[in-house]
């Protein structure tokens, strides 16, 4: 069969556009790996953090972020799985924004948060860790990332990553595009910025220093 000049372009772009789909997604998939790599290895800062609360005092998350020099949605994600899993370590208030460490025995904290870390370390391997709504934490069950989620108890949308084309959950590392606003997940975007130099959504030339981080409205 021959084809002419023109449709053998078209394939060829077609070609080259799934080709580069796949290059991307497989970039994407690396980027997650890493980060639950690194979610894991920020654990024992946390619970070395917590181990040294004194029981009954009520300590801010902000402050817990600050010492951790991490993320405040990413530090309550942390307080939220060592609350759920092993609720004897301690108990987060949403409300106050605070972490209060419930054990008295030292001996007792640390076989906890042993515990407690094998467990999650089992939970992220097996990518069962529970996804969240970005705007009011509610929990998701047997959820697609590649569909569109809607909550039921806020009924708000969650958007998706316009380079993974996955939804986007509460606890993830997101900023938005100052140009056009629109809202990515941060690893996403800071690799598609050094390969494009463009938005990947407005097509405006863009840098680091043009992404916020993204606060969702409650």
């Amino acid at each position: 069969m021959n084809f002419s000049d023109e449709e053998v372009n078209k394939k060829l772009v077609k070609l080259l556009n799934k080709t580069e789909k796949i290059v991307r997604k497989f970039e994407c998939l690396k980027i997650e790996a890493k980060n639950r790599e690194e979610y894991l290895s920020r654990w024992d800062s946390v619970t070395d953090l917590l181990n040294t609360l004194h029981p009954d005092i009520p300590v801010a998350l902000s402050r817990i972020a600050q010492i951790l020099e991490i993320h405040e949605n990413t530090t309550e994600k942390y307080l939220r799985d060592i609350e759920k899993f092993l609720p004897e370590i301690g108990e987060f208030l949403e409300l106050e924004q605070v972490f209060i460490r419930r054990c008295s025995k030292e001996k007792d904290v640390k076989a906890l948060f042993s515990a407690t870390k094998e467990k999650y370390k089992e939970k992220i391997i097996q990518k069962e860790i529970q996804l969240a709504c970005l705007f009011c934490k509610n929990e998701f069950y047997n959820v697609d990332k590649t569909e569109t989620i809607i909550c039921q108890n806020c009924e708000k949308e969650a958007p998706s990553c316009s380079i993974c084309k996955q939804s986007m959950f509460y606890g993830e590392e997101l900023v938005t595009e100052k140009n056009c606003g629109n809202v990515f997940h941060k690893d996403h975007i800071v690799m598609w910025i050094r390969s494009e130099k463009l938005c990947p959504v407005c097509k405006k030339r863009i840098n680091e220093q043009s992404l916020d981080d993204f606060k969702p409205e409650q």
